[in-house]
């Protein structure tokens, strides 16, 4: 019997040791399924918050991002609606604590990172536009079609340098000890020559105050006359901007060398962009083709080019520098063409009369005159949707020496649909030169097209506080005890 007794009380022991145990099991178990259920609910609820995307960029551009200042309540409005979510998720055996955001990627930080990684991930989706392989196609990897080199032979007529064009031809004969009375002679001489050689630079002087730009404007061309406010664009500060255009004086051989070779090293910045640049052409209209609806501006890949504040000025910039890019390159054509540099030496010398010896360079500055005579014919014909070879064959060449006055009629018989590149590959070449700046310009336009569509008093998109990531943190009680949680989450 006494054993009996001690048997009871053993398995009276175990039991009670097990029921401790399985009491033990059993709290652990619902603790961390609280746990669990917080961290999860802690998920959902920023999967909520991260629901509130700005819709229309989305949609449009392709590109996810969530306004820290959401209906202009600041990051607080974030932590609250995240708040109220979780607690309704847990329901009321959980005190869910003051959510808070304890960190957070902007799209603009590090250089735009975040924007350029999703431009880099949705742009094969969108490249329909193959004009980026075409350009390589054309330019046969050859950017740099006029370098230092090509000049060789026209430095050496400088003479090092001392004739730096044609200059008052009357001074440097009196300088190399010509008579005044040989002067007077070749200065008649020079009046006859005059009236039998147009020099192209008469004509190009007359565009000045017209401005080339809009003289060559197609009548129906659609412009905005919208005027974008700087400050308040993700650019400002963050971008600089080079003038390019070309001194159609063509007086000072120097400056002529200097604007017909700066437009060199581009195909490197096609390669290393390439993303960003079928995303600009997929997501921004230009001249020749509309892409979007209800823009703001309605040139806006002429924006990202130009980054002037109005399509106006714009066009205006966009138009120069294509110039400045078709003489340099119709120059490296022209020197290589015998014909038509006889032609330009031969203007040179009936020009140079009165100083023979500046015949040489002036040579030079004719081809140069007539390269930019050839660059505005070529920009004529992209405006109106033609094409124009990258590279230059006498077969291509459409104006002849004196041919400055007649750029409408030979560019609507020049260009063709199937060769050459379009006004838009061209753009991407000049893009290419500067996609650091249009990076940056590219959220100008996602943000005032994105504001242009709230009503009168509502809240404003600041590219600024535009954010793809975030990091919570919460304190949840349950059953008596408190659990902390963390997470991240992105687009």
């Amino acid at each position: 019997m006494r054993n009996h007794g001690y048997i009871t009380v053993f398995i009276s022991l175990l039991l009670s040791l097990l029921l401790l145990l399985f009491s033990a099991v059993y709290t652990l178990t619902a603790w961390q399924n609280a746990k669990g259920r917080g961290a999860v609910a802690l998920r959902s609820a920023m999967s909520s918050v991260r629901a509130e995307y700005h819709r229309y960029i989305f949609d449009q551009y392709h590109v996810l991002l969530l306004d820290a200042d959401l209906d202009g309540e600041g990051l607080g409005k974030l932590e609250t609606l995240a708040e109220e979510r979780m607690q309704e998720d847990l329901g009321n055996d959980f005190a869910v604590g003051e959510v808070m955001l304890t960190g957070y990627t902007r799209l603009m930080e590090n250089d735009l990172a975040a924007f350029k990684e999703q431009v880099e991930k949705v742009t094969p989706y969108l490249a329909a536009d193959k004009g980026i392989d075409h350009i390589k196609a054309e330019v046969r990897g050859n950017d740099q079609p006029l370098t230092q080199a090509n000049y060789a032979q026209a430095d050496a007529a400088t003479h090092g340098g001392r004739i730096d064009g044609d200059g008052n031809q009357r001074k440097l004969a009196e300088e190399a000890g010509v008579s005044e009375e040989e002067i007077q002679k070749r200065e008649e001489e020079a009046k006859k020559a005059e009236r039998k050689i147009k020099d192209p630079r008469r004509s190009i002087g007359l565009w000045q105050g017209t401005g080339i730009a809009y003289m060559i404007a197609p009548k129906d061309m659609e412009i905005s006359n919208e005027v974008l406010q700087k400050v308040t664009l993700p650019s400002y500060g963050n971008t600089g901007m080079i003038k390019m255009e070309m001194d159609a004086g063509f007086h000072s051989y120097s400056r002529m060398k200097r604007d017909t070779t700066q437009t060199g090293g581009w195909l490197g910045g096609l390669e290393a962009d390439g993303a960003g640049l079928l995303y600009a052409g997929s997501c921004f209209n230009c001249l020749t083709e509309k892409v979007q609806e209800d823009t703001v501006l309605t040139l806006e890949m002429e924006y990202l080019i130009s980054g002037e504040m109005t399509d106006r000025l714009n066009y205006k910039e966009t138009i120069d520098r294509l110039v400045v890019l078709r003489t340099g390159i119709n120059m490296a054509y022209i020197l290589t063409d015998t014909a038509k540099m006889a032609i330009c030496e031969a203007a040179a010398d009936a020009i140079c009369i009165i100083f023979p010896p500046a015949a040489p360079v002036v040579k030079y500055l004719l081809a140069g005159a007539w390269s930019y005579v050839e660059a505005v014919a070529d920009a004529w014909r992209l405006v109106r949707g033609k094409r124009v070879p990258f590279l230059k064959t006498k077969d291509d060449w459409m104006t002849d020496f004196d041919g400055a006055g007649r750029i409408g009629q030979e560019g609507e018989e020049g260009g063709g649909e199937g060769s050459g590149l379009t006004y838009k590959e061209y753009l991407y070449i000049l893009l290419a030169m500067n996609m650091d700046g249009a990076w940056y310009r590219m959220l100008d336009l996602i943000q005032v097209n994105a504001n242009s569509r709230v009503s009168e008093g509502g809240h404003l998109l600041n590219m600024r506080n535009a954010i793809t990531a975030f990091e919570m943190s919460v304190d949840v009680e349950y059953g008596g005890r408190t659990f902390s949680l963390d997470e991240e989450i992105g687009y």
